[in-house]
């Protein structure tokens, strides 16, 4: 049967921008979807700017929850076993076990939460087809509207909705941040021992979170502290007290957000003989600026430009009228 080319294009232009976000929301639920509930094993890549680093995974779904199993396979030797509510990182070369709650906040469910076509700071839009890791996957593009976050460019898989591509885009649309799938097996059970630690844990330190990241405290954040101007659509989402290991003293930690993109700012106090790098810095996707305030170390970081996180740095004020 011989179909007319023009008849394709004719009926791709009149597809109205309701029926694209509706198909953008299909792609997205079935990802997010997949991401929790799929049975998948395989191996990928990461790559950060310089760094590339292989992975294998594991992921389960049963009437316990769900549970995955990340082994690295290049570089230092790590491993991370995640279930429905914490998230054990295994170190052997430190003979170090850090546990930590799991944040499902950061699962890509987030991507779908923002596809609307009204979104004011990102753009979503259906962009062709990809083959990875010898499967068929629908490629979903997402254009910041602005010079203050990055795109991000997504491949679901055909049939499942699994994401066996993301790249974290700048603005040439050029990849700081990508994790990719370069080998992917889809068995009906995955077997308990698969989703548990490889590593010989015997004798190592437990450490909880708060020992490496901080554990929030009951301390009241300094309200002195105050943002002149925050680039667009970027809100206080966090404003805690943390007490770092780093630190003798309590460190306010204030998250921004976007929808999509987080910033950490952090507020220390500067101890006199203290050494710390100020400037910007910056690996692939994530950027990074230290300066020196008011008898603080004032460290502003995340996975945005870094134009942004100069912007959320020089606009931290501190009125000493506020108690």
């Amino acid at each position: 049967m011989k179909i007319s080319l023009g008849l394709v294009i004719t009926g791709v232009l009149c597809l109205s921008p309701a029926s694209a976000e509706e198909s953008i929301k299909h792609w997205l639920e079935k990802m997010t979807t997949a991401e929790q509930f799929l049975n998948y094993e395989g191996t990928f890549i990461y790559i950060n700017g310089p760094k590339v680093e292989t992975m294998q995974i594991v992921h389960g779904f049963d009437e316990k929850g769900e549970r995955q199993r990340i082994t690295s396979l290049t570089g230092m030797s790590k491993e991370v076993v995640r279930d429905e509510q914490h998230v054990f990182s295994v170190f052997p070369e430190q003979r170090q076990v850090l546990i930590e709650p799991r944040n499902k906040r950061s699962d890509p469910g987030s991507f779908l939460t923002h596809a609307d076509g009204n979104n004011p700071f990102y753009e979503f839009e259906i962009n062709g087809d990809e083959r990875i890791a010898d499967y068929r996957c629908k490629t979903i593009a997402i254009y910041p509207k602005d010079q203050y976050r990055y795109g991000y460019r997504l491949c679901i898989e055909d049939k499942t909705g699994l994401l066996l591509k993301l790249q974290t885009l700048d603005k040439s649309g050029q990849p700081q941040e990508q994790l990719i799938f370069t080998n992917l097996k889809l068995p009906e059970k995955i077997l308990t021992e698969h989703l548990q630690t490889t590593m010989h844990e015997e004798g190592f330190k437990l450490l909880q979170s708060g020992d490496v990241l901080g554990e929030s405290i009951t301390v009241t954040p300094d309200k002195s502290w105050n943002f002149s101007q925050l680039p667009p659509g970027f809100q206080v989402k966090h404003n805690e007290m943390r007490q770092l290991a780093t630190s003798k003293l309590p460190v306010q930690h204030i998250l921004l957000e976007d929808g999509l993109a987080t910033i950490s700012v952090f507020i220390a106090q500067y101890e006199p003989g203290e050494q710390y790098s100020e400037g910007v810095s910056g690996t692939g996707a994530l950027n990074a600026v230290s300066r020196l305030q008011d008898g603080f170390i004032i460290t502003v970081i995340g996975e945005v430009p870094g134009n942004t996180v100069k912007l959320v740095s020089r606009s931290l004020v501190k009125d000493n009228t506020i108690q």
